[in-house]
């Protein structure tokens, strides 16, 4: 009879009932303040705002983007031999200079194409590499470990996994070199 009368939290219900207690604590009030004054507010909440003056994109797109450009960048000298984790979160990084680029993609003009090509060949690589891993996970995950036909689907992913690995410098390379960085550094100067 106890066990009928026990109250059962699950994750859901605790989230729930946390949530209730933000809501009624007033701090939901103060974020629905905060974000209406920095929707209607321009440069709210922002240095430029103290200063008095307004923020244009070519005043800090440049920054943003070398900022990505070099948390990249960071993984070359672990690249050689680099664990798949350590592919992925490359490939992460590789992402976020992408998505900045993508994003600013208008006012940097229409040569960011030769840029972005050059790296979202590298990032189908370094995905590629993850994809195997991910698939190896799955079928661990399954209980397909011993099974014959997914040893064979693993054999060839291996095999493209090892083709991968021998592209990825060359990939890497068309991103880390002299000629990217200026053409990167052509596209910033220029806004």
């Amino acid at each position: 009879m106890k066990a009928a009368c026990a109250h059962h939290w699950d994750t859901s219900s605790l989230a729930r009932a946390f949530a209730l207690l933000w809501y009624d604590s007033g701090l939901y009030s103060k974020l629905k303040q905060a974000f209406a004054l920095f929707l209607t507010t321009p440069c709210a909440d922002t240095v430029a705002s103290e200063s008095g003056l307004t923020p244009r994109v070519r005043d800090f797109v440049g920054s943003a983007i070398w900022q990505r450009y070099e948390q990249w960048r960071a993984y070359e000298t672990i690249l050689p031999g680099a664990a798949d984790e350590t592919l992925h979160q490359a490939r992460i990084a590789g992402k976020r200079m992408r998505y900045t680029l993508e994003f600013f993609a208008e006012a940097l003009g229409p040569n960011v194409n030769q840029v972005l090509a050059r790296l979202v060949d590298l990032q189908e690589c370094l995905g590629a590499l993850q994809d195997v891993v991910t698939a190896r996970a799955h079928v661990a995950a399954l209980g397909l470990a011993d099974d014959r036909g997914a040893q064979d689907y693993l054999a060839a992913r291996d095999a493209e996994h090892a083709a991968y690995l021998v592209d990825l410098p060359r990939k890497w390379e068309k991103v880390a070199s002299a000629s990217y960085r200026r053409r990167l550094f052509e596209l910033i100067v220029k806004l």
